[in-house]
C-alpha cells in the first residue's frame, strides 16, 4: 500500500504507526506471523520496520525483540528489503551495544549468514576458471564470466548482483561495530571474511578497499 495518496496520508498508514508505537515486541510479532501466514510479506516487513523505527522511549530489549530482527532479516532478504532492514538494524544496535552485544552480534551475524549463502548458491556448481578475475578497467568492479552463453550470461548477473550485495552488507556491518571496542574480535571475524573472499575470488579492488576501511577502523579504536 502506498504511505501517501495524492498528499494525504494513507489511513491504514497512520493506523499501523499508531498501532507501532503502542505495542509490545510480542504483540508486533504476533501480528507480522499472522500476515506471512496470509501471503503478506510485505505487510509484516512494514508492520515489524515501523516498530523498530518508531520512538525509542520506553523500549526494551528482550527476547521477542530478538525474534523480531531474524523474522525482519529472512524475509527482507527473500523480498530484497535490504534498506529496510539497514534501518531496523540501525535501531538494534541502539538498544543493545551497551548492554547485550551478544544479542546484537547474533543477529549482525545472522544478516551476514544469509548474505552470504545468497551468494554461495549463485556461483554453486561453477568452477573457478569459468569466473574471471575482476576486470579492473570496469567501473562496476563485478566478475566477469568467460562466455557469451545466455545461461552463462544469466548466471553472471546474479553473480554480480550477489557480490554486490554481499559487499555492501559486510561494509554496513563493519561500519555499524567499527566504533564499539566490546566488539572487536566480532569485527575482526568479519574483516577477516572479506578478506578470505578477496582472495578466493580475485577481488583485488575490494582488498584495498577493505584494507584502508579496517585500517581507519584500528585508528579510530586506539584513539
Amino acid at each position: 500500500y502506498q504511505r501517501r495518496v495524492h498528499g494525504e496520508f494513507n489511513l491504514r498508514y497512520m493506523a499501523s504507526v499508531l498501532f507501532s508505537a503502542y505495542s509490545t515486541p510480542e504483540q508486533i510479532l504476533r501480528s507480522a506471523e499472522d500476515y506471512i501466514s496470509l501471503g503478506k510479506i510485505d505487510v509484516a516487513l512494514d508492520t515489524i520496520h515501523d516498530y523498530m523505527i518508531s520512538s525509542r522511549r520506553g523500549k526494551q530489549w528482550n527476547t521477542a525483540l530478538e525474534q523480531l530482527m531474524k523474522l525482519m532479516i529472512d524475509k527482507g532478504v527473500e523480498l530484497n528489503k535490504h534498506q529496510m532492514i539497514k534501518e531496523a538494524l540501525a535501531q538494534y544496535r541502539f538498544l543493545t551495544q551497551n548492554n547485550n552485544v551478544a544479542s546484537l552480534e547474533l543477529i549482525i551475524a545472522h544478516y551476514a549468514q544469509r548474505i552470504e549463502k545468497g551468494f554461495v548458491d549463485a556461483v554453486k556448481g561453477m568452477e573457478n576458471s569459468a569466473i574471471a578475475k575482476l576486470d579492473e578497467d570496469r567501473a562496476s568492479d563485478y566478475y566477469l564470466i568467460a562466455s557469451v552463453d545466455l545461461h552463462l550470461a544469466q548466471k553472471k548477473e546474479t553473480i554480480e548482483n550477489q557480490w554486490s550485495l554481499l559487499w555492501d552488507s559486510y561494509k554496513t556491518i563493519l561500519d555499524f561495530i567499527s566504533k564499539n571496542k566490546k566488539m572487536e574480535d566480532f569485527y575482526n571475524t568479519v574483516a577477516e571474511k572479506g578478506f578470505a573472499h578477496c582472495k578466493t575470488y580475485y577481488a583485488v579492488n575490494e582488498f584495498k578497499s577493505c584494507l584502508l576501511y579496517t585500517s581507519d577502523a584500528a585508528d579510530d579504536l586506539l584513539c
